[in-house]
């Protein structure tokens, strides 16, 4: 939890505004926290993924399933995928023995579009939900929509209740903190709400810090939504959707 994190979460429980310097004086009446700056991913990545995290996990998994009861068609995996536009596969060309460097030539667009999927346990998917590089929606995006892609908000004056679009957008492509909150009220809960028929959902992603707001995490727990992260820098091994559905797509995609 960030400062800003922990300044909200004090704010829901107090019911008042709690100060910026707050955060602080909290953690040194905890000797047993404490502040640490994070790790660069590449070098995290090849200590993270070691047997004790992985069996951590799947224990906590399987505790929290039998704690709330939880069916395989109430479990869910969600992920996000960031797709260049313009970018090819590299190929193998037969060129001149001497020739050093064979080319492809490519587009030039370098703009980013972010896909959002959630699949079941049971085998069943949402409509996934996708993010355009722009300050602006374009009518036309939502046309041309075989898959009928589902929308997470971007308009941030409008309640969502008023808003029916069927793409978002944000400055570069990404999901950020509001859209993760958005995608879990208007996507995901409707989506899974009758079908778990009052009963938990467990929904499983990585720790992105779009999914793991207050916001973000205070509407799961009002919601009877069941978050739980993935080991921190496993996501490329550990992440179903990341790996069985994500990877076949940016291979194919190319």
């Amino acid at each position: 939890m960030t400062y800003e994190s922990i300044t909200q979460c004090a704010g829901e429980i107090s019911g008042q505004k709690v100060g910026e310097s707050w955060p602080k004086r909290f953690a040194k009446r905890h000797p047993d926290l404490k502040m640490k700056k994070t790790t660069g991913l590449e070098k995290a990545r090849a200590k993270a993924l070691n047997q004790f995290a992985v069996d951590g996990f799947f224990d906590m998994l399987t505790d929290v399933i039998e704690e709330y009861n939880i069916l395989p068609g109430n479990i869910y995996n969600m992920d996000e995928k960031g797709i260049q536009l313009g970018i090819g596969a590299r190929i193998t060309a037969m060129i001149d023995s001497d020739q050093k460097v064979a080319y492809s030539i490519e587009d030039g667009n370098r703009e980013l579009v972010t896909v959002i999927e959630a699949i079941c346990a049971d085998g069943s998917v949402l409509h996934p939900s996708v993010i355009f590089q722009g300050q602006r929606r374009n009518s036309e995006w939502g046309r041309n929509n075989p898959c009928n892609a589902r929308f997470v908000i971007s308009v941030r004056k409008m309640p969502i209740s008023q808003i029916f679009v069927s793409i978002s957008v944000s400055p570069n492509g990404w999901t950020d903190q509001e859209l993760g909150s958005a995608w879990l009220k208007s996507d995901f809960d409707p989506a899974t709400r009758d079908k778990a028929a009052g009963q938990y959902r467990l929904l499983i992603l990585d720790g992105h810090n779009s999914h793991c707001t207050f916001k973000f995490c205070k509407y799961a727990a009002d919601n009877k939504i069941i978050i739980i992260c993935l080991p921190s820098h496993t996501t490329h091994a550990l992440q179903p959707c990341d790996v069985g559905a994500f990877g076949p797509l940016a291979q194919s995609w190319k």
